[in-house]
């Protein structure tokens, strides 16, 4: 009986392996780009997205969750976020402090009968945000986004609108 219990311990030690419970749910989930997404960064986009709809970022959160209801929209939003910054990155399309500012003091969220609310602002920076996990720094990515998103369209519609009008002396 001990000489089995001895010869049986090399072998648990050999081939039992501790699992990294650490690493676990950080595992690559999908490639972008050229580079592994996780599902913990996929997460924290689909909280971005719960955050542009609380701050009343209606037009971007259509735009990149597709409008798909529940948890589809969150994932789609994810996704969307990060191809919507490669490309805005790409095109050079990095909205200044000052038109940042101007998105976030025009957020529904934050707009009284004056205009742009300041105490509501610190309100949901301190009740608001806390539970969501996130920050403040938060709002200003998502303005960034907004904008940048705005930015790219026009582009975009400038771009047509010459390849419409080339079309058009061509024919």
């Amino acid at each position: 009986m001990i000489v089995i219990a001895v010869l049986s311990i090399p072998f648990i030690l050999y081939f039992v392996r501790t699992p990294d419970y650490g690493a676990m749910g950080r595992g690559d989930v999908a490639e972008i780009y050229g580079r592994k997404l996780t599902q913990l960064e996929i997460d924290r986009n689909a909280r971005l997205g719960n955050l542009a709809q609380a701050l009343g970022m209606s037009d971007l959160w259509r735009t990149l969750s597709l409008n798909q209801p529940g948890n589809a929209g969150y994932g789609e939003f994810a996704i969307k976020l990060i191809i919507l910054r490669h490309e805005a990155d790409r095109l050079g399309l990095r909205p200044s402090g000052s038109e940042v500012a101007d998105v976030v003091r025009k957020l529904p969220a934050f707009q009284s009968e004056s205009g742009f609310d300041m105490n509501k602002f610190s309100e949901f920076v301190r009740n608001g945000l806390g539970p969501m996990g996130l920050g403040e720094d938060h709002i200003e990515q998502l303005a960034r986004q907004r904008r940048a998103r705005r930015k790219f369209s026009a582009r975009l519609r400038q771009i047509l609108r010459e390849r419409r009008s080339i079309s058009l002396q061509r024919f």
